[in-house]
């Protein structure tokens, strides 16, 4: 099943950015952990100190959404570094917190979309059901297409 995103238009105000979201949302899995698992994607302008600086620039976003992250949410356990990532020109971390009193699983990847704008995307479900869901999750990445 496809679900192509509404063609939508609006005018902006002078200073005003766009920042739309997609978000897409399973049923609950398993009521021990009654996260329903989510996959979201946005666009986010770098700050400024990254803006035109390409590849290095994304790999320096990484690591401030990372302290981003760690800020953010108790817990935070980092299954796979940013730093590691294979392709320049994505990179992708797991993490493990605690959120509304349970542990989820995030798998975060940050694409080079322009020298100011980074896309993100967000593969969440609880702890015990992130492994069932990752190559769901995957699969989602891989076919996710904006225009």
């Amino acid at each position: 099943m496809s679900a192509p995103r509404n063609h939508l238009s609006i005018a902006l105000p002078e200073g005003w950015r766009d920042e739309s979201t997609i978000l897409i949302k399973a049923p609950v899995i398993d009521m021990r952990m009654p996260f329903a698992p989510i996959f979201g994607t946005q666009r986010e302008p770098l700050p400024e100190d990254f803006v035109g600086m390409g590849y290095e620039g994304l790999e320096l976003y990484a690591q401030h959404h990372l302290r981003y992250l760690k800020r953010e949410y108790e817990n935070v356990v980092v299954e796979a570094d940013p730093a590691n990532s294979l392709d320049r020109s994505m990179r992708e971390m797991i993490v493990r917190c605690d959120l509304e009193e349970m542990t989820v699983t995030q798998w975060i990847t940050l694409s080079y979309w322009n020298e100011a704008t980074v896309l993100i995307t967000t593969a969440a479900a609880g702890y015990l059901d992130f492994p069932s869901l990752e190559q769901t999750f995957r699969r989602l990445r891989e076919t996710l297409r904006i225009s």
